[in-house]
């Protein structure tokens, strides 16, 4: 509406769609971009009744289904909502009844209403973020017990040297309640001002975290009130839980005289130590869980990143357009097609140019045929299931597919010439199992399509993909109005965005570019979740690491301290220094062991939790488990290393004497 120059005050103007003139009837509220914060925003909003005006159909045109009737799209997604007092159940059964009686012209034999409940996402893009959420829940939540057990460790400890101050307290007549208040507040206060950082941080740091994600969300991540909210009660139920152990176990030590605390507190270490060890552990066993899971995210990531895709998106630009908006009939469009490949390849650093129907992991345009006879159906009732897609000549080149059978779409493959098709290696054994495909005709599509080539498979809509059938058609012989053109470039390809738009837009000023981009781009985007998911786990696993490290060498060091005089008089009576540090180099490492253990365990519990999210690499890899196992002793050792030298050092006169 701004564009208009009237503002809200745009109703009534006229605008120019596709060189249709439209009444702009009215402005959408500011911020509102549609039922899904993950699509592009739209521009404007056209009634669906004009869809076909809007794109220029000549009458005509249609009899281009006729010639092909199994190349029909389906494209059509309808969102409502439910009337009070009906169920979804009684929803879906309706439409998908309703769909089963509707007859239309090129209704396929499968074809089918498919309801569903989320209309915020694709399938694929709910399938994402539903992984993305429990992952990031799932560290979250680890990383949380483990910094919990921390600070638990430390207020424990703080409780055992405190032990003096709780019995005088107790002496002069404060009951167990107020000792336990009075712990508790403390616990809070620290909590409470943790909790005050780590929302800071959450707001300085959610335009960055949002980047992270695989999806462009149009939303504010910043944290409202109901995150606010939700921070504040686990920050206030954390602080109680971890202050709860040592309130408890300062009072249940804190009955013993001042006169009389020497011997209380030889039992109020042991107890203290037993607890402080079984936070440590379990310290050590939660990060392993996370290393590990790092680990093997890491591994999923790097053999997602060498998948052979069976094309090289290096070097190649893309960029979309729609002839059918602009009234171009199929003959013109062709045309243009010639015209606009030449303007193209005129451009300095451009080494080769072709057009594609479909660009790899963006849409999906395929068929089904009957299996004739002596072939394999890959799908019910006897049917072969294939993609397709209409390229333009020297296609297979530019996107590095090699042709193992046959020659590719060449120019000879004009309108007027024979038919033809290449297809990939796994639909010519689905259709001529063992035998050559060269030659023969791909059957039920309307037109006798010779074979005169087969390509290498490639992934064509998932990374990890099963193996789909496909097949080629000449952009001449089969048109299609949305096209891409596929520029290989020697210098990097995002330079030659907009000398190639600017050279298309020479023939033609009214395109408009759908989609701009890099074949490396498109690709990066699928692997982002795997991208994404290793960043993720891998962060929370070094802050847990770091975490747990920092619990170990504390109880060791603090274990250290409280033995002064215990090691002064073993070094007093002959005790050998190597012998003294290895004792306490020991000491860090039992719990270490422990705490790996449990955590390889707790691994393997979840590897069914993990396997669906790991791509090339399984949940009970050894490689994996065994290098993030050496890896987190090694640090253990390094944690309990440093008091062990302490204890070296320590004066046998000086510490009997300072008793």
């Amino acid at each position: 509406a701004g564009a208009i120059g009237r503002g809200p005050g745009a109703s009534g103007s006229e605008v120019t769609l596709n060189g249709i003139p439209h009444t702009v009837v009215g402005v959408a509220p500011e911020g509102f971009t549609g039922i899904s914060p993950v699509e592009a925003a739209p521009d404007v909003w056209v009634p669906f009744a004009m869809q076909g005006a809007l794109n220029r159909i000549p009458a005509d045109d249609y009899a281009w289904w006729d010639r092909h009737p199994r190349f029909m799209s389906r494209w059509i997604d309808g969102v409502g909502r439910l009337a009070d007092g009906v169920t979804f159940e009684m929803a879906e059964a309706n439409l998908v009844g309703l769909g089963t009686a509707l007859d239309h012209v090129h209704k396929g034999p499968q074809e089918t209403v498919a309801v569903t409940r989320q209309f915020l996402y694709r399938p694929s893009q709910e399938a994402t973020l539903t992984t993305l959420s429990t992952i990031l829940l799932t560290v979250v939540v680890i990383v949380l017990l483990v910094a919990a057990a921390n600070v638990a460790v430390l207020l424990l400890s703080r409780a055992t040297t405190r032990h003096r101050e709780m019995s005088i307290r107790t002496a002069i007549g404060a009951g167990r309640g107020r000792i336990i208040r009075q712990l508790l507040a403390e616990s809070i206060l620290l909590g409470g001002l943790g909790g005050v950082l780590g929302v800071g941080v959450a707001f300085l740091s959610s335009e960055v975290a949002s980047s992270l994600l695989p999806l462009t969300f149009r939303a504010d991540f910043r944290p409202d009130l109901q995150v606010l909210a939700a921070a504040a009660g686990l920050t206030l139920a954390t602080s109680v839980l971890v202050g709860l152990v040592p309130a408890l176990h300062s009072v249940d030590r804190g009955g013993a005289s001042a006169l009389g605390e020497r011997s209380a507190r030889g039992g109020s270490v042991v107890g203290g130590a037993r607890a402080r060890n079984v936070l440590v552990v379990s310290q050590i066993a939660l990060s392993m869980i996370l290393v590990a899971g790092a680990f093997l995210f890491g591994r999923s990531f790097q053999a997602a990143t060498a998948e052979d895709l069976g094309f090289e998106p290096a070097g190649v630009l893309a960029a979309r357009v729609d002839l059918q908006g602009l009234g171009y009939t199929e003959a013109q469009g062709v045309a243009f097609l010639r015209d606009a490949v030449a303007a193209v390849q005129g451009l300095p650093s451009v080494r080769a140019v072709t057009t594609s129907n479909r660009v790899p992991f963006r849409g999906d345009w395929s068929t089904e045929i009957p299996a004739p006879e002596g072939a394999t159906p890959n799908s019910p009732e006897d049917r072969i299931t294939f993609g397709l897609n209409s390229v333009g000549s020297g296609y297979f080149d530019v996107v590095g597919m090699e042709i193992v059978a046959g020659r590719p779409i060449g120019a000879e493959d004009a309108q007027d010439s024979e038919p033809v098709t290449v297809v990939n290696e796994t639909l010519a054994e689905l259709l001529w199992p063992g035998q050559d495909p060269l030659g023969r005709i791909l059957p039920e599509l309307g037109q006798p399509y010779r074979v005169v080539g087969v390509v290498r498979d490639a992934t064509y809509y998932e990374i990890g993909e099963e193996q789909w059938a496909h097949a080629y058609f000449s952009a001449e012989q089969v048109y299609r109005p949305i096209v891409t053109f596929m520029v290989k470039t020697e210098s990097p390809p995002a330079t030659l965005a907009q000398p190639v738009q600017d050279a298309l837009r020479a023939l033609e000023p009214g395109l408009a570019f759908g989609l701009v981009t890099t074949l490396d781009a498109v690709v990066d985007d699928q692997l982002a979740r795997y991208e994404v998911s290793a960043v993720l786990v891998g962060l929370f696993g070094l802050i847990a690491l770091v975490l747990a490290t920092a619990g170990l060498y504390g109880v060791v060091a603090f274990t250290v301290s409280r033995r002064t005089r215990e090691i002064g008089v073993r070094m007093a009576l002959g005790a050998d220094r190597n012998v003294v540090a290895r004792t306490v180099l020991g000491s860090g490492l039992r719990l270490a062991v422990l705490g790996v253990g449990l955590g390889l365990v707790g691994t393997l519990a979840l590897r069914g939790f993990t396997s669906s999210m790991l791509y090339g690499v399984e949940a009970s890899d050894p490689l994996p488990l065994a290098a993030s196992s050496l890896g987190l002793l090694a640090v253990a050792a390094a944690a309990s290393w440093l008091p062990a030298q302490r204890a070296t050092r320590v004066d046998p006169v000086e510490a009997i004497r300072s008793e």
